[in-house]
């Protein structure tokens, strides 16, 4: 899929993908550009996608919440049953803080982003007591 092409060109892992969502993984010490610039690319790359790979309708435009937060969890054999409660604030900053076609996350990740990534994402809203940021391509 072109998520997935996106997410492995930055050196991330799909980790577990259902329904409309999933979960992509990046760690290593440039774990948190990685993990940006990968999701960046993705709704950067979404006009091109739905002009020439949408099978929906021309209406019906694929569009994209993107939740991100910098955080922990246990790995498992078996992916799909790994949870922790930083994986939940990522869920949760993209069914509440991200809006369709954007790329939302929380001060923790922002934090450890280079200037020149994190010039790029406005202040946006606050979540859970943490500041949220998003880009808009």
């Amino acid at each position: 899929t072109f998520m997935q092409k996106h997410v492995d060109c930055w050196d991330g892992r799909s980790w577990s993908w259902y329904g409309d969502g999933g979960f992509a993984v990046f760690h290593g010490e440039d774990a948190a550009p990685m993990s940006v610039l990968s999701m960046a690319s993705i709704v950067n790359y979404l006009p091109v996608f739905n002009m020439t790979q949408n099978e929906l309708r021309p209406e019906n435009d694929v569009r994209l919440r993107i939740g991100m937060h910098y955080g922990t969890c246990v790995y498992q054999q078996d992916v799909n049953k790994i949870t922790s409660p930083d994986m939940k604030i990522t869920g949760d900053v993209e069914k509440y803080a991200a809006e369709p076609n954007s790329v939302a996350l929380t001060d923790a990740l922002h934090r450890l982003l280079p200037d020149e990534v994190r010039k790029r994402f406005e202040l946006s809203t606050e979540y859970n007591g943490s500041r949220v940021y998003k880009y808009y391509p």
